[in-house]
């Protein structure tokens, strides 16, 4: 059993296990093995992967938008211009502690967020770059991800008091929203990903540590039983290959970056292989040449990125992109070239961008903003 706490300081809710109340039952070794340690743990801390403070999603206008909660709470917002330029700040409001964000099928941007009471709230775009007020979808959930189904309704997902998946959906495309059902599982981590055929699958890390995932039987409609796809991992990301295939990153124990996916007859999976590196976040998205990059933050908190080869087999050698970072979001502009955020030092938003040649990379920029 575990106990949910809003902390003020982080501003967050986390979970507790009830028992790690109970110290008449710790032993005094245990205790002080936790007290030599308590510095490397602290130091190690950080926010469950769901909690992400930073988006970049791509625009109707085929323009980076990128999001992003601020220091209390809110949700400001900078978007993509001409010739590389950005837009001022703009605050949407709100209170959240964790945000994703979709496309309606008309094109226009949906942000959601866990509200301070675990609801899921959303906001809408209406005209432009103009939002409506936001709007509770009730339920209770503390981890978020967002997918599109075929026929372009959006699907939320999050993990209950139960520690179950559970799921709401638009009743039609555009329009208003199911009740939540429950889809079962005991998940941590949660991602979305699409297969080739448009199915929904949802991958999230089990209690023991391994790759859960369950997906839709056909587009838009019916769920299979959970699946472990085995591993060990702690972080997770979701990509498609160029060929559409589903490829899944992870974190492993190692704290290299471990990749498994989709074999090419669509039946079934490869088995684990480590990509190296040693990461603290990772994100993962396409090249112009639909090739997948993956992101990761380094120990030495800068940006280290590896990709695929042109046949999608085999993959570069890790490569330094520097800077200073402890949040992570990557898009793609609207020539398909990648873009990488994070929070810098300062606490504000920073971008290095491919330049023309695909495989040079601009020197990081401050796009300014606050980022919590």
């Amino acid at each position: 059993m575990s106990k949910i706490f809003y902390c003020p300081y982080h501003k967050k809710n986390f979970e507790i296990p009830e028992d790690y109340f109970d110290f008449e039952s710790r032993d005094s070794d245990e205790v002080d093995d936790e007290a030599d340690n308590e510095a490397d743990e602290h130091e190690e801390f950080r926010a469950p992967e769901d909690s992400r403070e930073v988006l970049a999603v791509t625009n109707s206008n085929g323009r980076l938008e990128v999001f992003a909660i601020t220091r209390n709470n809110e949700v400001s917002h900078i978007m993509q211009m001409q010739n590389n330029r950005w837009s001022n700040w703009s605050n949407l409001g709100g209170w959240v502690s964790s945000i994703a964000v979709g496309s309606n099928s008309n094109g226009r941007l949906v942000i959601f967020g866990i509200g301070r009471d675990n609801a899921l709230w959303q906001r809408s775009q209406t005209q432009g770059n103009r939002w409506g007020s936001w709007q509770s979808l009730g339920g209770w959930i503390d981890r978020l991800a967002v997918g599109t189904n075929a026929d372009g309704r959006l699907e939320a997902f999050g993990r209950g008091r139960d520690g179950a998946l559970w799921h709401m959906w638009q009743t039609s495309p555009n329009g208003s929203w199911s009740s939540w059902a429950s889809l079962g599982g005991k998940v941590d981590l949660i991602s979305v990903g699409r297969n080739a055929d448009r199915r929904l699958e949802v991958f999230g890390i089990g209690t023991d540590n391994a790759l859960w995932h369950i997906w839709q039987t056909a587009p838009n409609n019916g769920w299979s039983s959970w699946q472990s796809l085995g591993g060990w991992i702690d972080r997770l990301a979701v990509g498609n290959g160029s060929n559409g295939r589903i490829e899944v990153f992870g974190r492993g124990r190692d704290g290299a970056v471990w990749n498994i996916g989709q074999i090419p007859s669509g039946n079934g999976w490869t088995t684990w292989k480590s990509l190296g590196g040693w990461v603290s976040d990772i994100a993962v998205t396409r090249d112009r040449n639909r090739r997948l990059g993956v992101f990761g933050i380094g120990r030495d908190n800068a940006l280290w990125h590896i990709n695929q080869n042109a046949q999608g087999d085999s993959w570069s050698n890790w490569q330094s992109l520097k800077g200073w970072i402890d949040r992570l979001a990557v898009g793609n502009s609207r020539d398909g070239r990648m873009s990488a955020f994070g929070r810098g030092r300062n606490g504000s938003l920073w971008n290095i961008w491919q330049t023309n040649r695909s495989d040079r990379w601009s020197e990081w920029s401050d796009l300014g903003g606050s980022v919590s």
